[in-house]
């Protein structure tokens, strides 16, 4: 027990000021994920709503750049738009559901993209990509969502 207590205080003690606190970036490649939560949410503007989809690596992976294991169970969190823009129309934001559907489903329903409740659990396959912002550095973002083969 003190050997614990020991290696606790010493752990607790240690300079940190050197440790990175980035969260894993998947290297670019195919991946299959676990769908573990979908939320529609107020976007940054309030000016509609986003799906925030959370993932789940569903293999173990190699880290861009670091080339160090990223286990199954690393946690990716992907957005999806709903609201219409200049850049992103009405089209776009149901093209993007259908193919997310599909990709979890294997197929797109006539009964539209509800209830969110049925994607929980579903694996879904996506290429990613690595996308660079100054606020956050290197993220992981779907880059497409892969139709599922039933």
């Amino acid at each position: 027990m003190q050997n614990e207590v020991d290696a606790l205080q010493q752990l607790l003690g240690s300079d940190l000021s050197g440790v990175s606190t980035a969260m894993p970036v998947l290297e670019p490649n195919t991946y299959d994920f676990t769908i573990a939560k979908i939320e529609a949410v107020d976007n940054k503007a309030k000016t509609g709503k986003v799906l925030v989809i959370s993932l789940t690596l569903a293999q173990s992976a190699v880290a861009f750049e670091t080339h160090k294991v990223i286990n199954a169970g690393f946690p990716v969190i992907t957005r999806m738009g709903l609201v219409e823009s200049d850049k992103y129309s009405a089209e776009d934001i149901k093209r993007n559901l259908a193919t997310f559907q599909e990709a979890a489903l294997g197929e797109r329903l006539a009964a539209g993209f509800l209830p969110l409740e049925q994607y929980y659990g579903k694996t879904i396959t996506a290429r990613t990509k690595v996308e660079s912002t100054a606020d956050f550095g290197n993220q992981t973002v779907i880059a497409r969502w892969i139709k599922k083969k039933v």
